[in-house]
């Protein structure tokens, strides 16, 4: 099957690995509570801002994208992230898995921004 959705900024038709970054995009970037209707939809990235720069909030960040694209995300199979810093501040993260596409497992490499910013 394949997998069709409609791009959040132009409105037209996108498909497979585009709708499966723009939906990894969306689960990181919306803090859980903020959707009247589905209350636990996000992710807990936003607790997270401000926290000391130290390895058990890098934990805690690598478990909160984990866990939100494990529970929302059941076409994407992880099997790494990795969160960089960009020269402009930013955060990126870096995230390898397999995507699941008529029961075939794809290979893919996707990339989102964790700071509100879009890539």
């Amino acid at each position: 099957m394949s997998y069709k959705g409609m791009n959040a900024q132009t409105g037209r038709a996108i498909h497979d690995i585009d709708h499966l970054n723009q939906s990894v995009k969306d689960i990181l970037l919306t803090p859980t509570v903020s959707r009247l209707m589905r209350r636990d939809y996000g992710s807990q990235l936003f607790n997270l801002i401000d926290q000391a720069a130290n390895p058990a909030t890098h934990l805690r960040l690598y478990a909160a994208i984990a866990i939100a694209l494990l529970r929302w995300e059941p076409r994407l199979q992880l099997s790494r992230i990795q969160i960089s810093q960009q020269s402009n501040g930013q955060s990126i993260v870096d995230i390898e898995g397999f995507q699941l596409v008529n029961n075939q497992r794809r290979a893919v490499s996707l990339q989102a921004p964790i700071n509100g910013e879009s890539a």
